[in-house]
């Protein structure tokens, strides 16, 4: 088995341990606690990247690989993108997969499971308003379909790889839970169309000049990693460059790709793994169809609350927390335990945290109901 595929394996299983769970910020000014380990936590690099003509920027924090494996040879690096929609990255860097955990006591432990072991792991907050990314016009700021927001990710990555281009040649890959599973396919569509067009417009520049052509890094990266034809295409903002990074694939764990399918699908599933009698199957049924009906007439905010009503009911009927795992009675972290230790004054200054950044939260509701029925 070649490198490649031992690497994707390893990301596959990584990816197949992703829990979906809530993720509400609250300010805590009661429970603060001086973190001991708080030099060890410093991300190998962190601060902000532009990706608006507002102002607005995008949070990131980035985690280098600790140790070399021949296995992997050089370390694939890892995007992390949270669900929610509107859930902060840093949140999961903090709760399951990066190199610390946060205790009860708000300090911090080391994660055992952390991605970084072998791999170099790259949070980012997004959309704009989200944990700690800035959305400089507040609501009108974020982005409202799958495109705004593919278009701000690629603007933030296409800056970091260019502040970091040391980075630019390692191969990377994108990956998610729950809501990404939209955010992850598109971003991808996004990064490959992008180096299509851009290798289609030098094509036709060759063709009316003669001189040699000039040898960047991007094209450097691209050269003998062709993208692959597309089914469809978008259209990209004007001016949109080749992207100056290796994209080698992408995993989305738990993802909510379709949710007309997927909230069909719920009624059986609880049934069949011995959740619920036959009756309320059934009721759970006609609760989804509802849902589809209202996703159907494009009532995206209707289709929502039907849909979040649904799942509190299964939820009730249940005494679930959620259907991800059967074993939980409660919402992960129920204690909003990392949200208040993401607030804390000393871990802001440690993560390069701008002043005038908002407290480390989801981005508003109503970006949440905007994106709902894409």
């Amino acid at each position: 088995m070649g490198r490649v595929s031992r690497t994707c394996s390893v990301l596959a299983m990584l990816v197949s341990l992703t829990f979906l769970y809530s993720c509400h910020g609250i300010r805590d000014t009661l429970f603060r606690k001086q973190i001991n380990a708080v030099s060890d936590i410093k991300p190998t690099f962190a601060g902000y990247l532009q990706v608006d003509k507002d102002g607005s920027s995008i949070y990131y924090a980035y985690y280098e690989s600790q140790t070399r494996s021949e296995d992997v040879g050089e370390a694939p690096i890892l995007l992390w993108l949270q669900g929610g929609p509107g859930c902060a990255s840093t949140f999961g860097g903090f709760y399951e997969l990066g190199p610390w955990s946060v205790t009860s006591a708000l300090g911090v432990q080391r994660n055992p499971g952390a991605w970084n072991r072998i791999f170099g792991l790259l949070l980012m907050d997004q959309p704009v308003g989200s944990g700690y990314s800035r959305a400089t016009n507040g609501s009108s700021s974020i982005p409202r379909d799958e495109m705004g927001m593919a278009a701000h990710l690629y603007a933030a990555l296409q800056g970091f790889f260019t502040q970091h281009h040391s980075l630019a040649t390692r191969p990377l890959f994108i990956t998610g839970e729950s809501y990404a599973g939209k955010y992850v396919p598109s971003i991808a569509h996004y990064i490959l169309q992008a180096q299509l067009d851009a290798g289609a417009s030098a094509a036709v520049a060759s063709t009316k000049t003669t001189s040699e052509p000039t040898t960047t890094m991007a094209t450097n990266i691209a050269a003998g990693t062709a993208a692959p034809a597309l089914r469809f295409r978008r259209e990209l903002p004007t001016g949109t460059s080749r992207p100056v990074f290796r994209l080698a694939g992408v995993a989305v764990g738990n993802g909510l790709t379709d949710p007309r399918t997927q909230t069909q699908t719920l009624a059986a599933a609880a049934y069949y793994a011995g959740l619920l009698p036959p009756a309320l199957r059934d009721e759970v049924a006609g609760k989804a169809a509802a849902v589809v009906s209202l996703i159907d007439e494009s009532k995206w905010l209707e289709a929502h609350e039907a849909r979040e009503s649904l799942r509190s009911f299964i939820a009730n009927v249940t005494g679930l927390a959620t259907m991800f795992d059967t074993r939980r009675t409660e919402e992960y972290d129920p204690t909003k335990t990392v949200d208040r230790f993401l607030n804390l004054p000393e871990v802001r200054q440690n993560g390069s945290i701008r002043r005038d950044s908002q407290d480390a939260r989801r981005a508003p509701r109503d970006f949440e109901l905007g994106l709902e029925g894409l």
